[in-house]
Parts: structure tokens; sequence; C-alpha cells
């Protein structure tokens, strides 16, 4: 009975080490996962923080260049374009389409009876 007892213990010590070790090999994976996925966390802030820069200074560029447009465009005379190479175009053509005759203002739903 006694050498049950022992082999028993010393399957449970064996079982219980295993346990332990798978224990400490799921942690270590779950820990390895955490870091893996702090680092691409960190990048993409990283990221997203120079494209962010990035955007605010085209949105700048741009708000610049529309105040020169606009400053530029308010000059703008038929004396200036010709003297900066533009020509006059000869017959000024209009396209001009009729708008659309309504058929009726009533809408209506088609309803297709024994459609099974």
């Amino acid at each position: 009975m006694t050498e049950v007892l022992i082999n028993n213990f010393e399957y449970i010590m064996k079982m219980r080490e295993r346990v332990i070790l798978g224990l400490f090999a799921v942690g270590a994976c779950f820990l390895i996962g955490y870091g893996f996925l702090m680092e691409k966390t960190i990048v993409n802030t990283v990221a997203l923080t120079a494209i962010q820069s990035t955007l605010a200074h085209q949105n700048q560029t741009v708000s610049n260049l529309s105040g020169q447009y606009v400053a530029l465009s308010r000059n703008v005379t038929l004396d200036s374009a010709l003297a900066q190479g533009f020509e006059q175009a000869p017959v000024s053509t209009f396209v001009t389409v009729p708008p659309p005759t309504p058929v009726s203002s009533v809408l209506s739903v088609n309803i297709r009876e024994n459609a099974f």
C-alpha cells in the first residue's frame, strides 16, 4: 500500500511540475505577445504623429497658396492676361441644355401580384 501511495505521490509531483512549467510557458507566450503588440502600438503612434505633423504642414501650405491665388485673381484683367501671353479666343460659344420636363409629379410603386 505504501508503494502505491509513493508512486501516486511521485506521479502527482511530476504532473505538478509539468503543469507549473506549462503555465510558465503560457505566461511567457503572453508576455512575448504583449511586448510585440506594445512595440507595434508605439511604432504606429510615432507614424501617426509624423503623418499628423506632415498633414498640418501641408494644410498650412495649401492655405497660403489659396490666399495667394485669391490675391492674384483679384488683380487679373484682360490686359494683364494678354501681357502674360494669353490670347483672346476668337468666338465665345455657350452651350445650354434645357431643363428636363417633368412627366408626372406623382410617384408610384410597381407591385406585381403573384410574384412567387
